[in-house]
């Protein structure tokens, strides 16, 4: 139904205004080595080495409408490379990435339908700062469904320094950990370039089709660069959880840092992450180094190598650890080092 009707309005959007069309194709391309101890992989190991192994390549299809002179109609159909690791199951493959029409004003800010990142996900992906979070640990959980199928979204454009989001799911995807229902907020304000401030709330029911299993959650960050070339970012989510229909309320707070220096091609990082529910710690570190950009007609090609690496604290021998490794041994101390490269054009 979703794939059917977002594809029936980028149809109409491109046949309305197909003398003013602007659509490219991109992607994103990452694949790494690792070596994960205390951890288990499918075949029951807990220490064991990955192979080159694709994290999250995708490939994008993006089109742009000019309507007026300050309006116009964006869609994007994206989908993961490798399905079966990376995409949701019970998506499609066409759009299991992304899958939206979006109309964009300069004036009246932003209204999107369809598969896209939350506004819990705008405000706050950008405190995970390294290549290979996913398979490192995240700083922190944003929210069980962070790029919701059936999302309504609304940006309001940046007027002094501030910028409102927020978004309604009206449905979920079969077989996903999507909410029935949800809302997302998220409030940007950016004082100066030393400071710059997030908030978000999120409430979302019935997760991964379980009636009663709700989250609520509070957001906030502080961002910034303190001196050339050196950003920081510290941030703080406050969640309640229900298990289903008549469970007690489970509550849990998280707290996360960062720290990022860029000079010239080289990008060294650090982060950390405690979870209080578990008093279990997460440590990063990472260093990335910027191959020369390529060009290849109106094409640019920029890629990276780099080497990462984190460590889990779980000195209270709980199974619950900071973001998500689910790969995690319970009650164990987990390390994980990788090197990869990627190639985004």
């Amino acid at each position: 139904m979703q794939i059917k009707f977002l594809a029936a309005a980028i149809s109409s959007a491109i046949l309305a205004t197909a003398a003013q069309a602007d659509v490219t194709v991109g992607g994103f391309l990452q694949a790494e080595v690792a070596y994960n101890q205390n951890q288990t992989n499918q075949n029951g190991k807990t220490d064991f080495f990955s192979g080159l192994y694709d994290v999250g390549s995708d490939i994008r299809v993006i089109g742009t409408h000019q309507v007026t002179e300050t309006g116009k109609i964006q869609w994007e159909v994206s989908t993961y490379l490798t399905k079966e690791e990376i995409a949701p199951a019970g998506l499609a493959f066409l759009g299991d990435r992304k899958l939206y029409v979006r109309y964009a004003d300069s004036k009246l800010g932003a209204l999107t339908l369809g598969r896209d990142d939350s506004p819990i996900r705008m405000a706050f992906v950008q405190y995970d700062i390294f290549n290979g979070w996913a398979s490192l640990g995240t700083v922190f959980d944003r929210s069980s469904s962070s790029r919701p199928s059936y999302q309504i979204k609304y940006v309001s454009p940046k007027m002094s320094g501030l910028t409102v989001r927020g978004s309604v799911v009206v449905a979920s995807e079969d077989g996903t950990s999507e909410p029935d229902k949800a809302f997302y907020t998220s409030v940007a304000y950016d004082l100066n370039p030393m400071f710059g401030f997030d908030f978000g709330y999120s409430n979302e029911k019935d997760r991964g089709q379980v009636e009663g299993k709700d989250r609520k959650a509070v957001l906030a960050g502080v961002r910034g660069e303190l001196l050339p070339g050196l950003t920081y970012g510290v941030a703080y989510v406050n969640a309640s959880t229900w298990a289903g229909t008549g469970a007690s309320e489970s509550k849990n707070w998280i707290l996360g840092e960062n720290l990022q220096y860029v000079k010239g091609d080289h990008t060294f990082r650090a982060a950390h992450s405690y979870a209080d529910k578990s008093a279990a710690n997460l440590f990063l570190l990472g260093y990335e180094y910027a191959l020369p950009e390529v060009t290849m007609g109106t094409k640019k090609i920029s890629s990276a190598l780099y080497v990462e690496g984190s460590y889990i604290d779980n000195s209270a021998h709980s199974d619950i650890v900071p973001g998500f490794k689910s790969s995690a041994a319970m009650g164990a101390n987990t390390s994980t080092v990788a090197a990869g490269v990627y190639v985004s054009f």
